[in-house]
Order: structure tokens, then sequence, then C-alpha cells
């Protein structure tokens, strides 16, 4: 018996044109904007989690430079299997909405980060529905998206 074949995200030249990849991307940007607008700088605090999760998900380890993400466009330089692109950044997200909600401030920030989300989600509906991101959303923001 064959296993199943798993979805591979394309390597450093084809990936500006998966649109897993681009959806990626745009998330990571909408909870940069949430993050930020909380005051807090995303940009540490999104390179610290990579750190951490680096044994897990090697392609987000920063020291790799395997994912490369600026101003809302990510761009991977290996090939990786879609549903590991979609757990390790889908975690790695919860984990700095995780630390940026804390206090009295947790629903306002879980708030505008599902809003940033949700803007994402429906101006990208297609890629979001064909992709493992599409049960992402409520993990990451820590409240309901849609």
């Amino acid at each position: 018996m064959t296993p199943p074949e798993v979805p591979m995200i394309a390597g450093p030249l084809e990936n500006q044109d998966s649109p897993v990849i681009s959806l990626g991307g745009e998330l990571i940007g909408a909870v940069a904007r949430g993050v930020n607008a909380a005051g807090a700088d995303f940009d540490s605090l999104f390179h610290g989690v990579r750190v951490e999760l680096a044994d897990d998900y090697g392609f987000l380890d920063p020291m790799a430079n395997t994912l490369v993400y600026a101003a809302g466009v990510v761009s991977v330089k290996t090939d990786i299997p879609e549903n590991v692109f979609v757990s390790g950044l889908s975690e790695a997200l919860r984990r700095v909405v995780a630390r940026v909600a804390v206090g009295d401030r947790t629903r306002r920030v879980r708030e505008r980060i599902a809003l940033e989300l949700l803007g994402v989600a429906r101006k990208r509906k297609a890629a979001w529905e064909n992709s493992g991101f599409r049960n992402q959303l409520d993990r990451i923001a820590g409240t309901k998206v849609i």
C-alpha cells in the first residue's frame, strides 16, 4: 500500500505563486497589525517564537533563513509539506497573540486580531477555503473569527 501523497509547497523559485504561501504572508501581516496596534513589537515577538519552535518546525528557524517575512509577504526557500507549513505558522502566530493578549486587554487584543484575520479571509476567500488555514483562524486569534 502506497502512502498518500502530501501536497508540497514549491521551493525557492516557484513559491511566490503558491496561494498558501501568499496567504500565510497576509495572515502574518494581519497578526502584525493587531499586535503593533496593541503597542507590542511584533517583529521581536515573532522572532522569539520562531526560535522556540525551530526544533519542531525547522523552516521557522530564523538562523536557517528558510522563511523570510517582510511587509505582508513571505517567501520560503525550501520544499515544505503544506500541512507542516500551515501548522507551524499557525502555532507561531497563536503564540505571538497569546503573549500580547494578557491581563485586562486580552479581549480587545484578540478581537482586534480576529478582525484583521477576517479581513484577510474575506479578501482571499478562495485561497483560504482551499487551505489548511481554514481551521486555524479561531485558534490563532484565540476567539471566534468567522
